[in-house]
C-alpha cells in the first residue's frame, strides 16, 4: 500500500513542504490551533515519534487488526507493554497527513495499528496517553474515537506537560 493509493481524509493541504516536512507540519499545528483546539494540544504536548516502525501483525503480540479502525485497534489493545499514541501519520514525501492512532513499546518503537498505512513511507507525530486515561475515555464515550477532545474537556493538560 502506498500513500497515493489511500482513500482517506487528508489534512494539511497547502502546508506541507516536501523539503522540510517536520517543520512545515509543526507550522500547520501552530497556525490552525485556534480553529481546532486539538491541534494546539498536539503541538504543545506532541513530538515526532520513532522511525523504528513494526506492523501490528508482525509485533510480539501478533495483533489481528482491522483496516481503517486505528482508534479501535489501539484503544482495545493497550497493555503493560503497549501504550496508546494519538496524532498524525504524515507521508515522508510531504504530500499528505491523516489523523491517526498507533501503539508504542516502552522503548519508543511504533507499532502500526492499521494495515493500510504504508509504514515505510510514514512519519508519526503524536502524544502518548496514559492507559488509564484511554480506558476512562472509552468507557465515558462508549466507543473508540479520538480522545484528544475528551482530554481537553477533562482538563488533563497538566498530566502531559
Amino acid at each position: 500500500m502506498k500513500w497515493d493509493d489511500m482513500n482517506e481524509l487528508f489534512v494539511c493541504q497547502g502546508y506541507l513542504d516536501s523539503n522540510n516536512i517536520k517543520e512545515s507540519f509543526e507550522y500547520y499545528l501552530s497556525d490552525r490551533r485556534k480553529l481546532y483546539p486539538a491541534l494546539g494540544f498536539y503541538k504543545e504536548f506532541g513530538s515526532w515519534r520513532s522511525e523504528d516502525v513494526i506492523k501490528g501483525e508482525e509485533s510480539n503480540e501478533s495483533l489481528s487488526l482491522q483496516p481503517n479502525q486505528c482508534y479501535y485497534n489501539c484503544q482495545t489493545r493497550i497493555s503493560t507493554t503497549l501504550s496508546y499514541v494519538e496524532g498524525y501519520a504524515v507521508s515522508k514525501e510531504g504530500k499528505q497527513a491523516v489523523p491517526h492512532a498507533w501503539l508504542e513499546y516502552s522503548d519508543g518503537r511504533v507499532v502500526e495499528s492499521t494495515p493500510t498505512i504504508p509504514v515505510n513511507e510514514t512519519l508519526y507525530y503524536g502524544v502518548k496517553f496514559e492507559n488509564i486515561d484511554v480506558t476512562k475515555a472509552m468507557i465515558d464515550l462508549e466507543q473508540a474515537d479520538p480522545i484528544v477532545e475528551y482530554m481537553i474537556i477533562q482538563g488533563k493538560f497538566d498530566k502531559y506537560e
